[in-house]
């Protein structure tokens, strides 16, 4: 099984923002109870089936969009039924096999997750899209000198998340609002496996959020242009909340069995001092399993590390002549973890003229030596 390809196409929703809906496949193809049927493995009773195309789903969505369905057995009969053109004899065998509930092999079961992405989709995509512009609507940025638990946008933030866990049928809790847990039980016994997002986002520098129209975006309301959702938290990392959330939601309404237990632990901390999670941990169970829903999921599919650099200069006086002229001031972005969009410095110089030059020289070198790609 190859576990980046199936997780790039089985519930990509098609909008940049909602990528990270591949968790739908990944939490089916580790958890699902395989004495139900659903992937039990023939070997070489049965052979191995191409999974769908992502050209055949495009077909499949333009055909069943607007369609209601009671559950996901009703769609997969739907497209047993009526949908035979879009597949090989192979896929759509596997899809009968599905429909009467007889045992399927592993790649026929691939398959079926596609199929359960788009299905999800099709059924929740406007409402994930509404849930995630609702989540990013709350400017969650620390504030300084305040806590994240008495911040009243974390606050008005977790109501929110609390109300869509009620909503969903998911047990939730919020500890002492540090981290807001969100839970699905398994089988007993199985292993406790631990997603992780964040709810807190970076500061904002609203003179940057301007597309190359000129068009202005507000960041904390959800735009979308074209196949992209624009606003502060649509990739990092509220779409990871609403995803996992969504996730959650269908297996439980599917009646999906669960080797594992779930816990979608949601940091209030990781822009600032990143202390929830770790405190969170020396009164709860660790998780045996750790998934990072950061950044663009699953190419990115772990934390890598992070490291400070620290540049120390000697302070020099302005009054005396340094060159061409002396920095004064220096700025760039806005978190320490956070790529710097705009960097500044305020250079006081008595022929700037000359300065300007000088760095213009310095920089187009620099540019073209490094590929031209700024």
């Amino acid at each position: 099984m190859n576990t980046p390809d199936v997780c790039r196409f089985v519930t990509r929703i098609g909008v940049r923002g909602y990528r990270k809906c591949v968790l739908f496949s990944l939490l089916l193809m580790v958890s699902l109870n395989a004495p139900d049927g659903l992937t039990k493995d023939l070997g070489q009773h049965r052979l191995n089936v191409d999974n769908i195309s992502t050209s055949t789903l495009a077909g499949v969505i333009d055909r069943y969009r607007g369609k209601p369905y009671v559950n996901f057995n009703a769609f997969m009969l739907d497209l047993y039924i009526t949908g035979k053109r879009f597949f090989s004899e192979e896929q759509h065998v596997a899809i009968g096999e599905f429909v009467v509930n007889e045992p399927i092999s592993q790649s026929e079961s691939l398959v079926v997750h596609r199929l359960l992405g788009v299905y999800n989709r099709l059924k929740y995509g406007g409402e994930a899209r509404r849930m995630l512009g609702h989540l990013v609507s709350v400017p969650s940025v620390p504030q300084f000198g305040v806590a994240q638990h008495e911040n009243r946008n974390f606050i008005r933030l977790e109501k929110m998340i609390r109300a869509y866990a009620k909503e969903f049928g998911l047990k939730y809790k919020n500890v002492k609002g540090h981290v807001y847990e969100v839970s699905l039980r398994g089988r007993r016994g199985g292993a406790l496996i631990g997603l992780h997002a964040h709810a807190d986002v970076a500061a904002v520098a609203d003179e940057l959020w301007v597309l190359d129209n000129g068009t202005k975006i507000d960041p904390f309301r959800m735009t979308q242009v074209g196949n992209r959702l624009y606003g502060r938290g649509t990739q990092s990392a509220k779409n990871a909340i609403v995803v996992s959330m969504m996730a959650m939601r269908t297996i439980k309404e599917e009646g999906i069995h669960l080797l594992n237990d779930f816990k979608l632990l949601i940091d209030t901390t990781e822009i600032t001092s990143r202390s929830a999670i770790p405190n969170y941990l020396r009164k709860q169970a660790v998780p045996d399993y750790n998934i990072t829903l950061d950044g663009s999921y699953p190419v990115v599919i772990a934390e890598k590390g992070a490291a400070t650099l620290l540049a120390r200069f000697p302070a020099l006086r302005t009054t005396e002549s340094h060159g061409m002229g002396d920095i004064i001031d220096l700025v760039g972005g806005t978190a320490a973890n956070q790529t710097s969009v705009a960097s500044k410095a305020i250079i006081r110089s008595d022929v700037p003229q000359q300065l300007v030059q000088k760095i213009e020289e310095l920089s187009s070198g620099f540019v073209a030596s490094h590929g031209g790609d700024f």
